[in-house]
This record gives C-alpha cells, sequence and structure tokens, in this order.
C-alpha cells in the first residue's frame, strides 16, 4: 500500500515537474526570439527623439533628416546614414564621423548632433570631409524644400520687424 501511494506521488511529482518546464520553456522562449539588435535601435531611436528640438523632431518625422544650426559655420543637416550622412546646405560639403565600434544608426546620429552642437572644432577636427558631393534628387529636393521654407520664415520675420520699426 505503502510503495502504491509513493508511486502515485511520484507520477504526480513528475507530471507537476513536466507542466513547470514546459511553462518554463515558453516563458523562456519569448526572450530568446527577442533580437538584441533590434531591441538597441528602438532603444536609440527613443533616446534620439527625446533629445531633439520640437523643430528638429518634426524634420525627422516629414523628412527623414534633422538639422542643426552651428554657429559660425552655417545649417547642417544629419542623414540617416553611417556614412557621410552630415551635410552642410551652404557648400554641399558632406562629413562622416563614427566610432570605432558599430554602434545604432540612431546613436550615431545623436553623438553627431551633441557634438556638432556642443564642440563642433572637435567635429570638423575629426570628421572626413567629401566637398561638393553630388547629392541624389530626392535629397536635393528636400533640401530645397527645407532652404526655402526657411528663407520664407527668415522673410516673413523681417518684413515683421520691419512694419513694427515704421509703425514706432
Amino acid at each position: 500500500m505503502a510503495a502504491a501511494r509513493l508511486n502515485s506521488l511520484r507520477s504526480r511529482w513528475r507530471r507537476h515537474r513536466d507542466r513547470l518546464l514546459a511553462a518554463w520553456d515558453r516563458f523562456a522562449g519569448s526572450f530568446a526570439r527577442v533580437d538584441p539588435v533590434a531591441l538597441a535601435d528602438v532603444r536609440a531611436k527613443q533616446l534620439l527623439l527625446r533629445m531633439l528640438s520640437d523643430s528638429q523632431r518634426e524634420e525627422l518625422n516629414v523628412h527623414g533628416y534633422f538639422s542643426v544650426q552651428v554657429p559660425g559655420r552655417g545649417l547642417f543637416c544629419i542623414f540617416p546614414r553611417t556614412v557621410f550622412n552630415v551635410l552642410e546646405v551652404r557648400t554641399g560639403d558632406r562629413y562622416c564621423c563614427v566610432p570605432e565600434v558599430e554602434v545604432p544608426l540612431w546613436d550615431l546620429m545623436l553623438a553627431q548632433k551633441l557634438l556638432i552642437e556642443n564642440d563642433p572644432q572637435q567635429f570638423f577636427a575629426i570628421a572626413n570631409r567629401k566637398p561638393d558631393l553630388v547629392i541624389g534628387p530626392q535629397e536635393l529636393h528636400q533640401l530645397l524644400s527645407l532652404h526655402a521654407r526657411r528663407s520664407m520664415s527668415r522673410w516673413r520675420e523681417e518684413s515683421a520687424a520691419q512694419r513694427s520699426t515704421s509703425i514706432n
């Protein structure tokens, strides 16, 4: 009788153990399916979006790039590419400044933004430069529309300033 009871307990324990192991495999398997590179990319883009100004975030969402105004150097656009992705709007020169280790694209763009805004001399000292690089028609259209919008807003601001000074 005791042997039968012991066998019954062992059998129930094995079934319970098998159910727990199966549940663990399903649970652990769901984590194994997460691609760490894709997860890093998602986190990097979230960080970049948090660090951009409202206008830069809008530019990135609408046009696929954002611009950075560098005092004394002009306007630069940062495109989502790994090489020669920083474009000087005035000259068409492209700059490439990447770390030695592979990082998510959005982290690269954020690092370039922060460096070009906070220490432009360092950025231009270490960045590779391709002068007057020919750009594609889509990028040219984007840059021209950006330049036109900025020129129009600048013209409106100057006109408003002139009207306010002529009224006073």
